[in-house]
């Protein structure tokens, strides 16, 4: 029994296959939950459930640092800014604030214990496994930030731990696939673990990688460094996790069952197991625990396991992660781009810890109609020479790094550094540029909303106002008005909306301006925006109804658009279903301004206009 608290298993799937329940039933002491366990939260809570209803005892886990490293949100990229971001700005109160949020989500789901933060100093830039997962490069900094996170995240009642010890951050190579090895362990790479000590950390994960002035064996393995180092000159009594035990630095070189012994024995209370290690490699650790573990060794593991758990009510909102993503935001030059951009994203392999992730700044801006000054978006450039060359061959573009900044073309004009690829690091920046698109754009000072939108139910009478204002428009215009629709969210019937009607108006030029705008604005309407860049749209705010007048030439694409996507929601349930989630759930975060909100909706629009002009 003392043997099965030891080992925490993955699995495939969204559901618990029946070899699992049958280990949890027999005393399994953890379960770490991975992407392809995730499909929505309100799933896994009931995955989390479903474990504990097998074993009231397990302790769920999960790897989620915020960032590029999520679990909880792999589908749609995280809400959270990563540790970079986070140490780039440096106030530890909001790092302690996001720690908070991300960890009421995670009790909200079930999870006991988060395998985060990570605490390996960023010394070596080449590292491809570290990078913008690390707090930063200096270690007094890294050290508050690291204790600021378990202090938020404990204090929400889900369990810290601090990895990977003894820090990982001089190795250049990827414990997933090769066993790293560093000649010597600088002191002060030790000092972030000691401050998550100092602040209560539950749990510590050991690293796989070889210090050579500690032990010959890897970290994982040795008591060197588990026992002498963490547990006697740091005084840490809480519970050491491994790192999973089938990555190629331990799998490779010792074997899982040989290393569960080994890490064990060595002071490791809990020893991770991945998804692609099914029912019958527990079996082997199981019994190769029991038969070469000393019972008393398992039964102090065991405990230790039980204990891990912390108790926490703390909430923090949700939005702080995009406003901590907004402030560690670094931009140089001018980012003012044509809306929208010309988007150039090159592509990196995903890490494996990572994975594919899933934001992308391109999905975040509208395509149609893209020309003029190009974004390039690069990703830890200095590792990438094909990156650099790209970067090098737009010299007018903005370039965009999501990694980490360690290199800047030398003649670029504008320069963004989001420090993590994150959904909320990316949203941070295509905010600035077109903020920075909006200031050329209005037509005086665009005013913040610095809140949340408020969208009010559909209103019957909405089609009513556009009525009245068809009517206005086109007396004001007569034969000069050769299309008005009503387009938005307020002409289908259903959706909520913010109460205000949406007009598209053609006339034979938008660009010719004195040929209806002076008829507009004697019949009330007011010139606000003004884009010859994008299908020489010009945008008047109504008189008497809360309007948006929407100004584009006969025959433009835009309009075709608009059309498309309004005609395809009323009559599409599925989609129109689709838009109603999206809207709700990105009008309950805070906005700059209120075209952020607009743009947010693009990735989803563009995917049902994809499938309305495919009819």
């Amino acid at each position: 029994m003392n043997a099965a608290a030891c080992v925490f298993a993955g699995f495939p799937g969204p559901e618990p296959p029946d070899w699992l329940r049958r280990r949890l039933q027999e005393g399994l002491g953890g379960v770490v939950l991975f992407a392809w366990n995730v499909a929505d939260a309100e799933q896994v809570a009931g995955l989390t459930a479903a474990l504990r209803g097998e074993n009231p005892a397990v302790v769920v886990a999960v790897h989620e640092e915020g960032g590029d490293v999520t679990r909880l949100e792999a589908a749609t990229g995280s809400s959270y800014p990563g540790n970079l971001a986070l140490g780039t700005f440096d106030d530890v109160e909001l790092t302690r604030r996001v720690a908070t949020a991300l960890g009421s989500d995670l009790r909200t789901a079930g999870i006991d214990l988060d395998l985060a933060p990570v605490a390996d100093l960023l010394a070596n830039p080449a590292s491809p496994i570290v990078g913008v997962r690390s707090f930063g490069s200096e270690p007094e900094l890294v050290a508050r930030h690291v204790a600021a996170f378990v202090t938020g995240l404990q204090a929400a009642g889900v369990a810290a731990c601090a990895k990977h010890f003894p820090g990982h951050g001089e190795a250049a190579e990827d414990s997933h696939v090769a066993l790293p090895v560093v000649e010597d362990l600088r002191p002060e790479a030790l000092l972030p673990f000691r401050a998550a000590i100092d602040a209560g950390v539950r749990a510590i994960m050991s690293a796989h990688l070889v210090v050579r002035s500690l032990d010959d064996a890897p970290a994982t393995l040795s008591s060197h460094v588990l026992h002498d180092l963490l547990r006697e000159e740091l005084g840490f009594g809480g519970l050491v996790v491994t790192d999973a035990l089938e990555m190629a630095a331990i799998s490779a070189t010792t074997g899982v069952g040989e290393a569960a012994v080994r890490a064990v024995t060595a002071g490791a209370d809990a020893v991770c197991l991945g998804h692609d290690l099914g029912d019958d490699v527990i079996e082997e650790v199981m019994r190769a625990l029991e038969e070469r573990v000393p019972e008393e060794r398992l039964a102090e593991a065991a405990a230790r396991v039980a204990g891990v758990r912390v108790a926490g009510t703390a909430t923090e909102d949700r939005t702080v992660g995009l406003e901590a993503a907004r402030r560690a935001l670094l931009v140089e030059g001018e980012p003012y781009v044509s809306w929208p951009p010309v988007v150039v994203e090159a592509s990196a392999e995903p890490t494996i810890v990572a994975g594919d992730v899933p934001s992308s700044l391109g999905a975040l801006i509208p395509r149609v109609g893209a020309q003029g000054r190009h974004v390039v978006v690069l990703r830890d450039a200095h590792r990438h020479p094909e990156q650099r060359a790209l970067a090098e061959a737009h010299p007018d573009a903005v370039v965009v790094e999501t990694g980490v900044p360690a290199w800047r073309p030398p003649t670029v004009s504008a320069y963004v550094a989001t420090f993590g690829a994150g959904r909320v690091n990316l949203l941070a920046a295509v905010e600035r540029l077109r903020e920075a698109n909006l200031a050329g754009a209005w037509i005086g000072d665009p005013k913040p909303l610095d809140g949340e939108v408020v969208l009010a139910e559909y209103d019957p009478r909405w089609p009513e106002l556009y009525a009245c204002e068809e009517e206005r428009i086109r007396a004001a215009l007569g034969g000069r008005a050769l299309l008005v629709e009503h387009v938005g969210s307020t002409s289908v019937p259903g959706l909520p909306a913010k109460p205000i009607v949406d007009i598209v108006l053609a006339v034979e030029d938008s660009a010719d301006e004195p040929s209806y705008a002076p008829q507009l604005e004697a019949a009330g309407y007011v010139l606000r925006i003004r884009e010859p860049d994008w299908f020489e749209h010009r945008a008047f705010k109504g008189p008497d109804t809360d309007v948006n007048l929407h100004v584009f030439t006969a025959g433009s694409a835009e309009i075709e658009r608009m059309l498309a996507f309004r005609d395809h929601l009323r009559a599409d349930v599925a989609d129109r279903e689709l838009y109603l989630r999206t809207k709700r759930d990105l009008a309950a975060r805070t906005w700059r301004y209120v075209q952020h909100y607009a743009d947010a909706k693009s990735e989803v629009v563009e995917e049902i206009l994809a499938r309305a002009l495919a009819r």
